[in-house]
């Protein structure tokens, strides 16, 4: 579902009667109703924000880098792996990684 992202519509691009909406994928819904879409579109929709994540204190973070340790993993994976969940950037992880083994 698009939820209320931000949106952009344009309708006939690089031609005489070109025209833009921007607003929310309400407000746009709102828009058209009350006026008779005609016309070529373009529709640009804003991406999906990442959810938030709690960054894990660092003692955490090593505590998981341990145990990924432990089956074998290269340094590469740990840190792809844990970087979402985490909170932390690969980076970061990955330079931990090496201090720990």
């Amino acid at each position: 579902t698009l939820g209320d992202r931000q949106i952009c519509i344009a309708r006939e691009m690089t031609k005489l009667y070109e025209e833009y909406f921007r607003g929310s994928v309400n407000d746009g819904i709102k828009y058209f109703e009350s006026k008779e879409p005609r016309g070529e579109f373009t529709l640009v929709v804003e991406g999906k924000k990442k959810e938030e994540v709690e960054k894990w204190t660092e003692e955490e973070l090593l505590k998981a880098i341990k145990k990924e340790l432990k089956k074998d993993k290269s340094a590469k994976e740990i840190s792809v792996d844990l970087a979402e969940s985490s909170g932390w950037n690969k980076k970061e992880i990955y330079n931990l990684v090496n201090q720990s083994k």
